[in-house]
């Protein structure tokens, strides 16, 4: 399986890089969150949307926000149920 990732940005804090992308797969877009302890990675992702405007946007919000892996499913289902009201 080939995915396409565009690097967004990299925060350090307490000592743990994270690293933002975001992900093209066929024709959906997601967000991928990876987690840098010492030796380790540790990552989440998920796709959501057909909307690569909708896709962007967020991954820079979670990205300035320091979003972590244990909120990022939380904010992305408030992010998608708030999407869908506006439409």
């Amino acid at each position: 399986m080939l995915v396409e990732k565009q690097y967004i940005g990299k925060n350090e804090i307490n000592g743990i890089n994270r690293s933002y992308y975001m992900l093209k797969k066929n024709d959906f877009y997601g967000i991928e969150i990876v987690e840098e302890y010492n030796d380790k990675l540790l990552s989440a992702s998920e796709y959501f949307t057909q909307n690569y405007e909708s896709a962007n946007r967020l991954a820079k919000l979670l990205y300035k926000g320091c979003v972590t892996l244990i909120t990022f499913i939380n904010i992305l289902d408030d992010y998608v149920s708030m999407e869908q009201c506006t439409v």
